[in-house]
């Protein structure tokens, strides 16, 4: 009889083990799931934005090109003043990279991939109270 339990015992802790590698296979899913999509839609916000953004800048610029031209007397020489000023203006984007975008990135992705959400730490707890 104590063959019986042992092996009785050994068929539960298998299947408690396999519910739990079934459920951690779930619980990475929608973390993966929730991570994509949060990528995706800063992908699509940050294409709109780089869209309009452009226009933006191409309008802002022909209107400082015209009035600077009236200031100037040439509108040829108001175009290299206002590309100059642009290329300047990359250049220094350029130059400090590192401080304004790589710091800043890394962090923002380190705390993203490593901290747990607040909405992934509330729907767990709803969950283990339903089961």
């Amino acid at each position: 009889m104590s063959n019986y339990t042992d092996n009785n015992e050994i068929g539960r802790i298998i299947d408690e083990g396999s519910r739990l590698w079934t459920l951690l296979k779930r619980y990475f899913k929608l973390e993966a799931v929730d991570k994509l999509s949060v990528l995706f839609t800063f992908l699509i916000v940050a294409g709109f934005v780089f869209a309009f953004g452009t226009i933006a800048i191409y309008c802002i610029c022909m209107g400082i090109v015209k009035e600077l031209a009236v200031v100037v007397g040439n509108e040829a020489l108001s175009f290299f003043i206002v590309g100059g000023a642009l290329v300047a203006i990359i250049v220094l984007f350029i130059l400090f990279r590192k401080y304004f975008v790589t710091n800043l990135v890394v962090k923002s992705l380190a705390k993203w991939v490593f901290e747990p959400s607040v909405d992934s730490e509330d729907s767990g707890t709803e969950e283990g109270g339903a089961a």
